[in-house]
């Protein structure tokens, strides 16, 4: 008899033992992160090794310009040898060509075959991220924004020859630069647009007195080791436009440092001191042209030091002059419109002056009309605000006459017209074949801890002359009266003239800012004659 391959005799005892082969599974494993990417190098590699019941005996990556490379098929691309066994490796992926986007997969074999990692992606060539930490380093231009980097161990040594149809430079120590042009972070890169030389070509060197020495090239000529500096300036001007809440300032940049300025401006302190950034900071931009500087969000009637800064690789650049300014105690608004409390201010000064009044109009045989009346003051001191807020400030208008009639100054407030209220100058009467009064001035309505009244207009005279405009009032006084052709004269500090009267038919003289009242208009029966304009109002803020 038989038993599988054996052959048995008769009447012998044999004995039996079952028994099982171990099975073996293709390894697993995961591809590394790729890495260091360079114009004809990168790095990758394996980790996270399961031998699958085996041996490992091959690992290392494989790439190809195809997805999906594999040991045996990598078109393209190429593979490494990285030892045995579990632990995780690395790789270097070299001889690259670039750009060219590669596919990459790590592996592993054992008795099974081969096992791949999940497959990654990276196209070849130099970025600034790839090489931003790199001082030491010559970048040889090939594509992209560089190509290999090849250490030097000592200063970049004397340029020996320079070919500016292909940007080669050539050291008498034998090093080879091939377009490059200066970087942010101090490196140096591929410049694709052709040679560079003229003051802008730039070579990093590890230098003797500091990792981040620079040559300078200028015309193919080397002209300096410089080390990379703080930025500097040559100027920066007194303020000017100054408002209560900033001004404006110009700075000139005298050197970049050799490198490129990513922030720039001037710093300000309030009071008295020496301003860095890390007090008050006003960012202008970047790059190393002339500026101009607008500083918003001071707080009114203080003084500030400032001076100009600039910040690059090396650090930050201050200009060795310290300027002082002093910001407006005062704000004239001479338009409706919102008003937001600058900064550190709880307490105001409000004066307000109303709308001159328009001249009376004339109509009729020798109608000579009435001035307006000027607008009134009224002032407001202490009065409570709160920084960040919103007021609406209303300015009003000055009266405008039509042919027939004519028309009261408009009234002037802040916030409301509890809080602080100056009424506007009332209109010149109409003349209607005969003359008439003109506006009188009037604190009535008018809300404020002081209030003038606004300059009362002239009346006209029979065939004669028109009434002269009042004057708007005067923060002491009240406006100066009209007369028959003569204006209330301008009153200090801020009541305009009224608008004198007139002769000639059809004719006016209008009020001055601010609140000025218009003249009488003179008519004839054929021909009606408007009255003068008024003199819009005004708002003056004033600040603690």
């Amino acid at each position: 008899a038989t038993y599988g391959s054996k052959t048995m005799s008769p009447k012998t005892l044999y004995g039996f033992r079952n028994y099982t082969v171990a099975s073996v599974s293709i390894p697993t494993l995961a591809t590394t992160a790729i890495t260091s990417v360079m114009d004809i190098s990168a790095s990758s590699g394996g980790n996270t090794i399961t031998n699958g019941g085996g041996t490992i005996d091959a690992k290392g990556v494989v790439w190809s310009t195809s997805t999906a490379p594999t040991f045996a098929s990598h078109t393209g691309g190429g593979i490494t040898s990285d030892g045995t066994g579990t632990t995780s490796f690395a790789s270097s992926l070299t001889s690259l060509t670039c750009p060219v986007l590669y596919y990459v997969r790590a592996y592993a074999h054992n008795s099974a075959g081969y096992g791949y990692g999940n497959e990654l992606t990276f196209t070849s060539g130099v970025t600034l991220a790839s090489v931003a930490s790199l001082y030491n380093q010559i970048i040889d231009g090939t594509c992209g924004t560089g190509s290999f980097t090849t250490t030097f161990a000592t200063a970049l040594a004397a340029i020996s020859s320079i070919n500016t149809s292909t940007c080669g430079i050539t050291t008498t120590s034998g090093e080879n630069v091939r377009g490059v042009a200066f970087s942010a972070g101090n490196i140096m890169y591929h410049f694709s647009g052709g040679c560079n030389f003229n003051g802008t070509g730039y070579y990093i060197s590890n230098g003797s007195t500091g990792s981040n020495n620079i040559v300078q090239m200028t015309s193919g000529t080397i002209t300096a080791i410089t080390a990379i500096a703080q930025p500097s300036f040559s100027g920066i001007t007194s303020a000017y436009t100054i408002l209560p809440t900033g001004f404006k300032t110009d700075v000139t940049v005298a050197s970049q440092g050799y490198d490129a300025i990513t922030e720039k401006g001037i710093v300000l302190i309030l009071g008295s001191g020496t301003p860095t950034i890390s007090n008050i900071k006003i960012n202008t931009g970047t790059g190393s042209a002339n500026y101009t500087t607008t500083v918003t969000g001071l707080t009114p009637n203080k003084t500030y030091y400032y001076r100009a800064y600039a910040i690059n690789s090396a650090g930050v650049g201050y200009g060795g002059s310290v300027l002082s300014m002093v910001t407006s105690a005062t704000q004239t608004i001479t338009a409706t419109q919102s008003w937001v409390c600058p900064t550190g201010v709880s307490t105001v000064t409000i004066e307000a002056l109303g709308g001159g009044g328009s001249g009376g109009s004339a109509t009729g045989t020798s109608s000579r009309a009435g001035g307006g009346a000027g607008g009134a003051y009224c002032k407001s001191t202490g009065l409570a605000v709160t920084a960040g807020s919103s007021y609406t400030i209303t300015v009003g208008a000055g009266g405008v006459a039509t042919a027939t009639t004519g028309v009261d100054g408009g009234d002037t407030w802040f916030n409301t017209t509890g809080t602080i209220l100056a009424k506007g100058g009332v209109k010149g009467a109409t003349a209607t074949g005969t003359t008439s009064a003109g506006g009188v001035g009037s604190t009535t309505s008018c809300v404020g801890t002081t209030k003038w009244a606004g300059g009362s207009g002239g009346a006209g005279v029979a065939s004669g002359t028109s009434g002269g405009g009042g004057g708007g009032a005067g923060s002491t006084a009240a406006g100066n009266n009209g007369s028959t052709g003569t204006a209330g004269a301008a009153k200090a500090t801020y009541g305009g003239a009224g608008g004198a009267g007139v002769t000639v038919i059809n004719s006016y003289n209008n009020g001055s800012t601010y609140g000025g009242a218009g003249s009488g208009g003179v008519a004839t029966s054929a021909t009606d004659g408007k009255g003068g304009n008024g003199g819009a109002g005004v708002v003056v803020i004033t600040y603690p």
